[in-house]
């Protein structure tokens, strides 16, 4: 009796870690994808504001759309954006946004990254 009750728990210790590792595995390939969008957003970021004030800021008011990125099975699509800042004086300060979309597991996500950009006196 003792060798069955034992035998029964352990198949239910060992079944439950087994039901366990689908659900890790996708947690796992869900955060994968985060710091992949991530990755991109922050890429095209630096792209932009290497561009300079001047260029970026001929951009404001159009969605510049990226080519979209395949990664693992995931296309990413990236769109940025140039918008003017809550400061008294925008036309030395834009906001320069990056945002990611994918589907993963048949949900939307996205993520965005920003930076503000301004213009050096003089330069």
């Amino acid at each position: 009796m003792e060798t069955i009750l034992a035998t029964f728990v352990v198949s239910m210790v060992i079944l439950a870690i087994l039901q366990m590792l689908p659900s890790s595995a996708l947690a796992t390939k869900k955060a994968e994808c985060k710091i992949q969008a991530c990755s991109l957003a922050v890429s095209a970021l630096d792209a932009q504001l290497a561009r300079g004030f001047t260029a970026v800021a001929h951009q404001q008011g159009l969605d510049l759309e990226l080519p979209d990125v395949s990664s693992g099975g995931v296309v990413y699509h990236l769109t940025v954006r140039v918008l003017d800042t809550p400061q008294p004086r925008p036309t030395l300060v834009k906001v320069v946004r990056c945002t990611v979309e994918w589907n993963f597991g048949g949900q939307d996500f996205s993520t965005t990254q920003e930076a503000w950009l301004s213009k050096v006196k003089g330069g």
